[in-house]
């Protein structure tokens, strides 16, 4: 028993073809996180989190400032691990590389440091009643 399909029953019209989403290519690396501690506490009254973050990092390549990203946090300061204070800026957006923290000296790529970085937390998750 011989089967034969027409040609035209298998093409793909233009309509047809499902479109792949755009591509979302992965922002460059520009630091190596060695080691991440949190120091947290919370506040239920105000429905927020208190904390230290201290970051090992190593730049990827030499400088003396480093970004990080950061959504709805106020900041309350940035130091070295010894405690020297740390310039910053930071408006307060979930956008990328938002908290920019200007370094105590220019670090050669792969030169270990660690950054303490002081906040809470803004953002109230709410939780629904009905769920």
């Amino acid at each position: 028993m011989a089967c034969s399909f027409s040609r035209a029953a298998w093409a793909q019209t233009a309509d047809s073809v499902i479109k792949p989403p755009p591509a979302r290519w992965a922002r460059p690396q520009k630091i190596d996180v060695k080691h991440i501690a949190l120091d947290l506490r919370f506040d239920w009254v105000q429905k927020r989190a208190l904390g230290t973050a201290s970051l090992t990092i190593a730049l990827l390549d030499p400088g003396n400032k480093v970004a990080f990203d950061a959504g709805s946090l106020t900041i309350q300061s940035v130091s070295t691990s010894k405690g020297k204070p740390l310039a910053f800026t930071y408006d307060g957006s979930d956008k990328d590389d938002a908290l920019e923290i200007a370094l105590d000296r220019r670090y050669q790529a792969g030169e270990a440091l660690t950054i303490k970085i002081t906040y809470h937390s803004n953002w109230v998750n709410e939780s629904d009643p009905n769920n």
